[in-house]
């Protein structure tokens, strides 16, 4: 085993845990998985199998292949690879109930939080302050206050503090981002950013889903986030003003958990103003019977839409144009950054660009740098959300960015109903 592998726990051992045990199990010899933490001992023990298993079936597969390999040095790479996930499979992993454990065990020195939205501020922090990088599942927490005070804690310890942004990876999303940059599009006067969902009302049963005190939102912030930070990354500026509107629609438990009046949001819309002028359209609803996730951009001369992935411009022959430049517009991702079974449906398989987003946390961790979707990026996003928040709760449109006396800046819950506690921290 190499001495200098980063250690890794991951707080929070339910379903997205195993997709960032994959992705981590992408690099057995660099990195080693070393402690798990869940309130629930069954849910940590069943992710430590769950390890222990796919770690042998990645080690046999490697072993095959390797009979089939002529090159020595690729030989020797992937032997390298078997060897570290038959460990991986046969070693002990601690298992921790309390996120304390976690954070004083001196052999962690990279933790994944993907616990539920109301704990992501407080755990982070305790993290943070013990010494520990972290790369956090969206969204970093409720309020922006408490997000510059992680932001803080990160940097002012040189830690990598990362948030899960996985789709700004992908190929398709960073040729479209390419395409606006270059002014191939012409004048970029519209992006869309539509996340049509279905949820059951037994979605909304979970404990701590459905109100602003512990999933501090609805559909915006927990399931549109994604395209609305893509978009965001696409678009490459700042926005100035939202308008939107919401409603409760399809799901009655929502209206029972209301705050003040407000139940949390199982449809949005929202219309953004950017600085340039531009306009933006976002969709969020987990209400629609007919499902699709869709970014679209559109300018002067052409547009692009991800999924099916198409440029277009009705000048036929610029149409070919643009289409061959976008074709090579991007650098391809060093092959050391992509999963070893790489899918070419990137945007179908979520999994995909969780691995390079791993990769470059464990860079930035070796490297001292930030890393590439730093808190500060996750800070913007969530900037917009609460101000779309703000606007659909007022019925007014608000500009950008929230002072620090606005009441929505500590949170939708603050300013729903000052006379209750903060978000909740535990």
């Amino acid at each position: 085993m190499a001495p200098d592998r980063i250690s890794v726990g991951l707080l929070g051992c339910g379903f997205i845990a195993h997709t960032h045990v994959r992705s981590f199990l992408e690099f057995p010899d660099e990195v080693r998985i070393a402690a798990l933490c869940d309130r629930s001992g069954n849910c940590a023990c069943d992710l430590r199998e769950y390890i222990r298993t796919y770690a042998a079936q990645e080690a046999h597969r490697l072993s095959e292949a390797l009979d089939r390999i002529d090159d020595a040095a690729e030989r020797e790479r992937l032997g390298a690879r078997c060897a570290a996930l038959q460990e991986t499979a046969s070693r002990e992993i601690r298992v921790y109930s309390s996120r304390q454990e976690l954070a004083v065990d001196p052999d962690v020195a990279l933790v994944v939080n993907s616990t539920p939205p109301f704990v992501h501020y407080r755990s982070t922090l305790d993290l943070l302050e013990a010494g520990k990088h972290v790369l956090l599942e969206k969204p970093l927490a409720g309020s922006l206050r408490q997000t510059d005070r992680l932001i803080a804690a990160a940097e002012s310890r040189g830690l990598c503090f990362s948030i899960v942004s996985q789709g700004r990876f992908a190929d398709d999303q960073r040729r479209m981002r390419e395409l606006v940059r270059h002014g191939k599009l012409g004048k970029v006067f519209l992006m869309k950013a539509d996340t049509h969902w279905w949820r059951r009302d037994d979605y909304y049963r979970v404990g701590w889903r459905g109100n602003w005190a512990s999933e501090c939102g609805g559909v915006l912030l927990n399931h549109a986030w994604h395209l609305l930070d893509q978009g965001l990354f696409i678009m490459g500026q700042p926005l100035a003003r939202v308008y939107a509107q919401m409603g409760a629609f399809v799901h009655g438990v929502l209206r029972e958990k209301k705050v003040g009046g407000a139940p949390i949001d199982d449809t949005i819309v929202a219309l953004l103003t950017f600085a340039d002028g531009s306009l933006g359209e976002v969709t969020g609803a987990v209400t629609l019977h007919i499902q699709r996730a869709q970014l679209e951009v559109y300018g002067s001369r052409a547009a692009a839409l991800l999924n099916p992935w198409q440029v277009d411009s009705q000048d036929v022959a610029y149409a070919a144009e643009v289409r061959e430049w976008a074709a090579t517009c991007i650098e391809p991702m060093p092959l050391s950054w992509l999963p070893s079974q790489t899918s070419t449906q990137q945007y179908m398989d979520p999994s995909w660009p969780h691995t390079p987003q791993v990769r470059d946390v464990l860079d930035a961790i070796r490297d001292g740098r930030q890393p590439l979707i730093s808190g500060r990026e996750g800070r913007s996003t969530l900037e917009v959300v609460l101000a779309t928040y703000k606007s659909a709760l007022t019925g007014q449109p608000v500009d950008l960015p929230l002072r620090a006396d606005d009441p929505f800046y500590d949170g939708v819950l603050a300013a729903l109903d000052p006379a209750a506690q903060r978000l909740p921290i535990d």
